[in-house]
């Protein structure tokens, strides 16, 4: 994910130190996920792709549920602990599974 993303451009994600221009309002704060792939036969890189894919498309759902059109302030949050960075998100893979967690904020931008 770029620090700046977007799946199908009704709702945008934004990684935390990205601010999206316009008036941010959180419509919900500490939206989590946690996702895991079956990372046998394939590469770290491919592992943690899967994995990104589906907490994204699970934060795209959740920001579309409660009426949101962009998740703000993205860190990683492995084992509950928050990690901030402005270019890139946390994965840990392994031999048998790769796994994202994601906490961020449903928000409205206008």
């Amino acid at each position: 994910m770029t620090s700046e993303g977007k799946i199908d451009g009704s709702v945008k994600f934004y990684l935390a130190g990205n601010t999206p221009r316009g008036t941010v309002t959180v419509v919900s704060p500490n939206a989590v996920t946690n996702k895991k792939t079956n990372a046998f036969n394939k590469s770290d890189v491919e592992a943690c792709e899967w994995a990104l894919q589906s907490a994204i498309l699970t934060l795209d759902a959740a920001a579309k549920k409660v009426g949101a059109n962009a998740v703000t302030n993205i860190v990683s949050y492995y084992k509950a602990n928050a990690h901030a960075d402005a270019t890139n998100y946390e994965c840990h893979a392994g031999a048998f599974i790769g796994g994202v967690a994601l906490k961020g904020d449903l928000s409205k931008v206008q």
